[in-house]
């Protein structure tokens, strides 16, 4: 082919053979080739870019559920995660689940909180516990995170 013209979709535009494209935000861009050949003959292709965010992931490494209001609670922060098919679960030096949840609120960026009771209702002992949580980011690829939060008073 003699000419290119390519359409991002998003406004933007190229005449270059590999064209690199930088998009604006997240969404669906419908791109467009326009090539035409040294002898005349056109062809067009088209396809759609979706563009999703990274996501980000964070877990304290301690909390102090003593009701005095200052990080009382344990939860993880995310962006650009799914909130269907999420769990996390807290557990004993046993390894026996004494909390989970499957609750992510994506307007919150944030899980469910854990408020350091267990199944008795009391709070947990001052110690170390693991955590586990299990998520889709936007492209739906599986992630699973691990570490250990304090509980201290």
């Amino acid at each position: 082919a003699m000419w290119y013209q390519w359409m991002f979709g998003d406004g933007d535009s190229s005449s270059k053979v590999n064209p690199y494209h930088r998009y604006p935000g997240e969404g669906e861009y419908e791109v467009e080739l326009v090539a035409v050949s040294n002898k005349g003959c056109m062809d067009t292709a088209r396809g759609v870019i979706k563009v999703l965010e990274q996501y980000t992931f964070y877990a304290p490494t301690a909390f102090s559920p003593d009701g005095d209001r200052v990080n009382d609670f344990f939860y993880v922060v995310a962006h650009g995660i799914k909130s269907e098919g999420f769990k996390l679960e807290i557990y004993d030096r046993w390894g026996e689940i004494i909390w989970q949840t499957d609750k992510f609120y994506k307007d919150l960026e944030r899980s469910e909180r854990w408020d350091g009771r267990a199944k008795n209702n009391e709070i947990v002992p001052v110690g170390t516990y693991t955590w586990k949580c299990y998520f889709r980011d936007g492209f739906d690829k599986f992630h699973e995170e691990a570490g250990a939060v304090n509980v201290i008073r």
